[in-house]
């Protein structure tokens, strides 16, 4: 029992780190909640603004004056939906998926560098069976870091009005 505990606290350390090491290491004057967005969107590009709030936990008007100073940027391009005008998708530009790569190369780059290259492929291989013998894992492995779905922080349920909306 013992192992056990001391297991999920080396990796409740590992992951404080890991994040840690992802807001630290930002890209150019970009904000985190920016990296987050280049993150959702280099998994999900073409996503409605309204999907992207749900998913970061960010209010919607919220959401959409980061985009615009996104779009200020050349990062994203908003899109009108050709199925329903009052929608807009957000698409990621060249340059942002540029930025998006940077971004998913960043925790990597310091977190592991204390591992030898052995001990990065024991490593990855030990968390790639844990990943495999848990099926519930895979819907998430995806999942940019931040407030998503799952995140201690954020709130149960869909963000307020959320569902009023969609009924």
């Amino acid at each position: 029992m013992e192992r056990k505990n001391e297991l999920m606290e080396n990796y409740r350390k590992v992951n404080a780190l890991t994040r840690r090491k992802f807001r630290e290491k930002r890209m150019g004057n970009f904000p985190t909640t920016q990296n987050r967005i280049l993150m959702v969107l280099s998994n999900s590009d073409g996503i409605s603004q309204r999907e992207l709030s749900y998913i970061l936990g960010i209010r919607p008007q919220s959401c959409s004056e980061i985009l615009a100073k996104m779009e200020e940027n050349e990062l994203i391009a908003r899109m009108q939906d050709e199925d329903d005008a009052r929608k807009y998708n957000v698409f990621l530009t060249e340059a942002g998926t540029a930025a998006a790569e940077d971004v998913k190369n960043a925790p990597q780059d310091s977190v592991f560098d204390v591992l030898s290259d052995e001990e990065k492929e024991a490593l990855n291989a030990l968390l790639a069976k844990v990943i495999a013998l848990n099926p519930e894992l895979t819907e998430y492995d995806e999942e940019p870091m931040g407030k998503g779905p799952h995140h201690p922080h954020r709130r149960k349920g869909p963000p307020h009005g959320f569902l009023r909306q969609h009924r």
